[in-house]
């Protein structure tokens, strides 16, 4: 009966390491891929603006080609 419970308590110490170790990498390739995500968004937002300023800069070239 004590020899049974000593293992018990071994598979489930060795379980627990494993549900520790499993979680550690989960959470590691989360914040792997919520910094990625961050990354895209950005770069998204940066493209936004680009073609932002790029439409704003050749509406104002056409304005200056209408005042001549």
């Amino acid at each position: 009966m004590v020899n049974q419970l000593y293992l018990t308590e071994k598979k489930l110490e060795k379980e627990s390491e494993v549900t520790k170790e499993t979680s550690s990498k989960t959470h590691c390739h989360e914040t792997e891929m919520s910094q990625e995500l961050g990354k895209s968004v950005l770069l998204s937002a940066n493209a936004i603006e680009a073609v932002k300023q790029s439409s704003w800069d050749k509406n104002k070239e056409r304005e200056v080609d209408y005042e001549r």
